[in-house]
């Protein structure tokens, strides 16, 4: 799935998200990117080797390019890493808010 952040220019490794499935939480390293934002910092494991800070959290409006469609959609409590190479979108939490992704073929689908 090539989801990309609704302010994209040109895309950037941290434009990209990448559906996780070992995540509990969607994941933004672009501060820009957050429509709504919360500050706060929590210390979170699982991003690179060590440690790394979220420094807050807020709603994210993505478009997600499936087939020849364009789906926007906006996440909820995704948090603000900076340090993170990428963003990551929690497939559990899409499980929890009774979403769903269909990959097959190489492709993901509707």
């Amino acid at each position: 799935m090539a989801a990309e952040g609704s302010e994209q220019q040109s895309a950037t490794e941290q434009d990209t998200w990448y559906i996780d499935s070992g995540t509990m939480s969607h994941i933004c390293p672009k501060h820009d990117a957050f429509m709504t934002f919360n500050p706060s910092n929590t210390s979170i494991q699982g991003v690179g080797t060590a440690a790394a800070e979220a420094h807050g959290m807020g709603k994210v409006l993505i478009c997600c390019h499936v087939g020849k469609e364009i789906i926007t959609h906006v996440l909820h409590n995704v948090l603000y890493v900076p340090e993170a190479p990428n963003c990551l979108l929690s497939a559990s939490r899409l499980d929890e808010a009774r979403g769903s992704v269909t990959i097959g073929q190489g492709v993901c689908g509707r």
